[in-house]
């Protein structure tokens, strides 16, 4: 055997106590998207759709299409909710159209039951009913005291509309979000279970 035969062993010993440096990858360098000021122009007034990494580009070269801060800013909101919508489509998540036209443009929300043309006012109801359960220093579930003022007026509601239609049906939802809340806010005071 001579003496320049290494081990399969002493083989790996050696390449893991001297290893070689990682060499850098040989990337292509990025191709810049060939994008003009009209066209920057066409994208901020929303008659041309861009992708989350053009409108990256046009962000970080803000400078060269002589972008103003109300731009960046709109253009910023624009790549946010683009690259939500490629996260969501990733997921296999797909918006529905109709119900983003009857939200933003008609102010309705669809329910189970119909058409909800109140939505704003139950917004309101749980950010002031879930205000007053989270603040509350005695806080005593079941049915504290503290949202027995948004409990009266669900109350109202479920029994004016019915539980069948979209009021009463959303009315019963929030009411049972915030017996969830409150609940779930005992724990949070120190209270008993």
């Amino acid at each position: 055997m001579s003496s320049d035969y290494i081990t399969p062993t002493e083989r790996v010993y050696r390449d893991l106590s001297n290893p070689e440096p990682l060499k850098p990858a040989k990337n292509a360098p990025a191709k810049e998207p060939e994008i003009t000021r009209a066209e920057v122009e066409e994208i901020m007034a929303r008659r041309r759709s861009a992708s989350p990494e053009i409108l990256q580009y046009v962000l970080d070269n803000s400078k060269k299409f002589e972008l103003t801060s109300y731009d960046r800013e709109k253009l910023g909101l624009d790549l946010s909710i683009a690259v939500a919508a490629k996260m969501r489509a990733a997921r296999g998540i797909h918006a529905n159209p109709s119900a983003e036209f009857l939200s933003s443009v008609l102010g309705v929300e669809e329910t189970p039951m119909g058409l909800l043309s109140e939505a704003q006012w139950f917004r309101e109801e749980l950010r002031v009913a879930s205000k007053e359960i989270t603040s509350c220093r005695q806080h005593k579930p079941p049915r504290c005291t503290c949202w027995a003022a948004s409990r009266g007026r669900l109350y109202a509601v479920r029994q004016a509309c019915g539980d069948r239609s979209p009021e009463g049906y959303t009315a019963l939802k929030l009411w049972t979000a915030l017996e969830d809340l409150e609940k779930s806010s005992q724990r949070g005071t120190g209270a008993e279970d």
